[in-house]
Formats: structure tokens, C-alpha cells, sequence
């Protein structure tokens, strides 16, 4: 009944003022982000990594992808998932993707710290943003991909006219990573399809669209 409601509707506030990522939060992203995109414009500006015959170098661009886009963070426990990409070109080959991760772990400085390559099949750049924030950097185009589900997700999500779609959402996730059930090598879900786990039980109960 209405009670009943009512006090499931006051836990999951509360659970989402705890971990749900505020205006301060976003907005240090947001700086971070930037911050980034300038540290990897000095590190490429090299002659290194000039381009022969025409002697310039390639034009950077960072952007985030995952819950930062789909605006889900939570403050937490989230990180930054970021793309390096080059207007030019593209960079597919993995050496040559970890010669790039690495010109740049080579200048990280403040507000910047620990940098570190963890090695794989798509290497990435780990490192942390004035102390509490920590960011992912990769490179390669799937982040075309990503943004594809990031715009879905987003939208969908954006479809709940009071932002209750969201915050459910947020709070299904901070469930499930303090639960210990977010991660894929663990064997289970990842954070991502947390989130779309919660947007198909708003869908299945009428709570939000099929489509955004």
C-alpha cells in the first residue's frame, strides 16, 4: 500500500544522497577531463611524434565513456573511462597504442599521480586525479561503440520526467558494487549492465519507454 511505498521511496533516496555523485563530483570530472586532454596534447607535441613529410602532429581528443556519460556515477566508487583518439588517424595497432599510453604516462604530473600501464590485449593508462578520483585511459575507435550505448542509456534513463529512472539506477548499482557482484572476471555483471538491468525492470513494469 501507500506506507509501504512511501518508505521504500524514502530508503532509496537515502541509499542515493549517500553514493550518488553530486554537483562537486561531476564538476571535478569534468575538470579532470580536461586536464587530461592537455597533458595528452604535451605529450604528443613531441618530435617523436611528428608526421613526416608534413611535419605536424595529430590533433588530440579525450572523451569519456560508461557512467560518466550516461551521467550514473556514483562518488563512491566510480572511476573516469576515458578514450585517446587522433583526428587524423586512427590507431589500431597495440604497440603502437602502447607507445602513445606511455609518452604520456612519461610527462603525468599534477594534478595527476601513480601513473601506471596495466599490459593486455587493449593496453590502458591508470592513474588518479588530485587523490580521489581514479581514471582509465585508453586508446582505439570503439568508442563509437560506446557512445552508441552510452546516448541509449542516457536517454533512456533521461525519459523519467522527475529523474527517478536515474536514480534507481544509480542506487541498483551502488547495490550490486557493494555486494561484490560488479566484474566481469569475477564472473559477473559489469557496471554497465547493472544499469541496463535496471532500465528493463522500469520498461517491464511501465516505468519508462521501450525506446527513448
Amino acid at each position: 500500500g501507500g506506507p509501504h511505498i512511501a518508505v521504500v521511496d524514502a530508503v532509496i533516496q537515502q541509499a542515493h544522497e549517500l553514493h550518488a555523485a553530486d554537483a562537486d563530483f561531476l564538476s571535478a570530472g569534468e575538470a579532470c577531463l580536461a586536464a587530461l586532454a592537455a597533458m595528452c596534447t604535451s605529450a604528443i607535441s613531441t618530435p617523436e611524434f611528428r608526421v613526416a613529410p608534413f611535419d605536424w602532429t595529430p590533433d588530440v581528443k579525450v572523451d569519456a565513456f560508461g557512467s560518466f556519460a550516461q551521467r550514473t556515477m556514483l562518488k563512491t566508487s566510480s572511476d573516469i573511462d576515458a578514450r585517446l583518439t587522433f583526428v587524423q588517424f586512427s590507431v589500431k595497432d597495440r604497440e603502437r597504442q602502447l607507445k602513445y599510453l606511455k609518452a604520456v604516462e612519461s610527462v603525468a604530473g599534477e594534478p595527476f599521480a601513480c601513473p601506471h600501464i596495466i599490459p593486455g590485449r587493449m593496453p590502458v593508462l591508470r592513474m588518479t586525479y588530485r587523490g580521489f578520483l581514479d581514471i582509465d585511459l585508453t586508446m582505439g575507435d570503439e568508442i563509437e561503440d560506446a557512445a552508441g550505448v552510452d546516448r541509449a542509456v542516457d536517454g533512456l534513463l533521461s525519459a523519467s520526467l522527475d529523474d527517478t529512472a536515474r536514480v534507481f539506477a544509480r542506487v541498483v548499482k551502488a547495490f550490486a558494487k557493494s555486494a561484490g557482484l560488479v566484474g566481469a572476471f569475477a564472473g559477473f555483471l559489469n557496471s554497465v549492465s547493472w544499469v541496463v538491468l535496471a532500465i528493463s525492470f522500469l520498461q517491464a513494469n511501465g516505468s519508462l519507454p521501450l525506446w527513448a
